[in-house]
């Protein structure tokens, strides 16, 4: 008779030594609907229990080897959840009992009919059912009451914080309205730096082309000069002017965070000794102190706007002092949690803590939020461009780092600097490349949008050996080097320009040539697009105002 009783096709493992037996039995319990696997000894059966899925084990009692008793031992050793029903000719009582003890379902005499096996098996896979499902709802039973435990303990949980939250809130809620306002204030402050250093960046380059060119011709007038003609130091003076309105664009690039610079570890305390020692020659009437700590203190940075950032501060600190007076710098290695809430951006590490601190005049509340403003300055316009501080500002903003200052009326001064802690603390190079003489020639493709700074700079590589040709622009620079591409050595390219500006000439240039060697030369700093040109493959880069021994010396070190 069929199995109807139960959905399952169980799996059925036919043990017996004879042949026929196990191939009557077998094909009449896969006519059944059973899956069935046959084994002729308790070894083989074993092996058959290890590597498939059976549900019951119908085994005979006598059979070489290991007999039937031995075998639904150890198989059940191997799957207590095994069921088994154990068929014997030569059975007894004894053996029955043992059978059962060892968890037999049910214990046949030989013959058995089909008939009967049959529905020994349709109960013994009832049962099968039966306790699976016991099996599953008591499962689901505990899964219901683990979900309400965790549910009850995460609702509680959850009040308790609740509660916890809302009282900090409520004992927090004043202090966050005041600091709600003061970063109000300190985006306010942000914003107009922001746009303060646009219109200087704009400034600097319009700037550094007119210097630009005025260096160009005061060159040209100084190379036709003898030395003995009258004019010739008027003609210096203004070389050194120029070099002075350089300066001043540099610290307005330093005020917006741009310029080109040298990045690389440098020693605080080394620098902050120099800097004393340079001023204590000229400001006699002030003492400089120091307390430094016993950490390393290393910065990545350039080394010369390291020691502008000093010497602008120490600078003003004795400016304050007129009558004389103590200048203290401090140093100390803090952790970035520890300031977290100072800087403007999060970057974990170390940090350099500087203070330079002053015995002078102070500084009124009436002025405390414009000193770090560009040209804003309490001096004679004869003493001060109004340019320290904020360049001061912009270049410790560029380090990821912040100043703070605390100041009281005829007590003093102490500036509070934050600049991200070398990671590489011992790693100090100390060492220069020096550009070794070589003999200046070449073909130069120069790009250059302003009539005379091409010119004046043509003529001063001219009369250094060079052949030079120019263009106006990025459009004319690429038909003059696809006509002359196998002379030209090196191209100067400005960057901006009309029509094409220096970066698509740059682009086309490296499709014509990938080879190509390329000076970029501009009035803004390396930042942005000009950035992006010199990080495309671009060889180097010279910011305007240069001198024809710089850009010399630029072209030779990249051909």
């Amino acid at each position: 008779m069929p199995i109807t009783s139960h959905t399952l096709k169980p799996s059925i493992l036919l043990v017996d030594d004879e042949p026929e037996i196990l191939d009557l039995l077998g094909r009449q319990l896969t006519n059944r609907q059973f899956k069935t696997y046959t084994a002729s000894s308790g070894k083989e059966a074993l092996n058959i229990l290890e590597s498939e899925q059976i549900d019951i084990l119908v085994t005979d009692v006598r059979m070489p080897g290991m007999d039937g008793i031995e075998l639904l031992e150890t198989a059940k050793g191997m799957r207590p959840e095994l069921e088994a029903i154990v068929i014997t000719g030569h059975g007894d009582l004894d053996t029955a009992l043992s059978a059962m003890r060892l968890g037999a379902y049910n214990f046949l005499p030989k013959p058995v009919g089909i008939a009967e096996l049959a529905i020994t098996l349709d109960n013994c896979v009832e049962k099968i059912s039966l306790k699976r499902k016991v099996e599953m709802q008591r499962d689901k039973l505990q899964r219901v009451n683990d979900d309400l435990e965790h549910r009850v303990a995460q609702r509680t949980t959850e009040l308790t914080r609740a509660n916890g939250l809302l009282a900090e809130e409520i004992e927090l809620h004043a202090l966050v309205i005041q600091d709600l306002k003061e970063k109000d204030a300190l985006l306010r402050h942000s914003q107009k730096m922001e746009a303060l250093g646009s219109l200087a960046g704009g400034i600097a380059h319009d700037f550094n082309n007119l210097l630009m060119g005025i260096q160009g011709y005061s060159s040209l007038l100084i190379a036709n000069c003898d030395a003995n003609d009258l004019g010739i130091d008027h003609l210096f003076n203004i070389e050194k002017l120029v070099a002075s309105g350089g300066r001043l664009t540099r610290q307005l690039l330093g005020f917006v965070r741009q310029g080109q610079f040298n990045v690389k570890p440098v020693d605080l305390h080394t620098l902050i000794g120099e800097v004393l020692t340079t001023l204590s020659r000229t400001k006699k009437n002030i003492r400089f102190e120091t307390e430094l700590c016993d950490q390393p203190c290393i910065l990545d940075a350039d080394q010369g706007q390291i020691e502008q950032i000093l010497f602008n501060l120490c600078i003003n600190g004795a400016d304050a002092m007129a009558g004389g007076g103590i200048l203290t710098l401090c140093t100390e290695v803090v952790a970035f949690p520890l300031i977290e809430q100072k800087l403007h951006k999060d970057r974990p590490g170390d940090y350099i803590h500087l203070t330079v601190q002053d015995t002078g005049i102070g500084i009124t509340p009436e002025i405390m939020d414009k000193i770090f403003e560009p040209f804003f300055t309490t001096k004679d316009v004869s003493r001060g461009t109004g340019l320290g501080l904020a360049s001061t500002y912009g270049i410790i903003a560029s380090y990821d780092g912040c100043i703070e200052v605390d100041s009281k009326t005829d007590l003093g001064t102490v500036f509070h600097i934050y600049l991200p802690r070398s990671k590489n603390s011992s790693e100090l190079s100390g060492k220069s490349c020096l550009l070794t003489s070589r003999p200046v020639a070449g073909t130069i493709l120069l790009v250059d949008d302003d009539d005379d700074i091409r010119e004046t700079t043509r003529e001063l590589l001219e009369s250094r050996g060079f052949e030079v040709l120019t263009a106006y622009d990025g459009e004319k620079a690429l038909a003059m080097y696809q006509k002359h591409d196998e002379t030209i050595d090196i191209v100067v390219l400005d960057m901006i320009m009309p029509n094409m500006g220096g970066s698509e000439a740059f682009d086309k240039l490296m499709e014509i040539n990938p080879q190509v060697k390329v000076l970029l030369s501009t009035g803004y700093s390396l930042e942005g697009q000009a950035a992006d040109i010199v990080n495309k493959g671009c060889a180097g880069y010279i910011q305007k105002p240069f001198n024809i021994a710089d850009l010399t010396r630029k072209i030779m070190e990249i051909i």
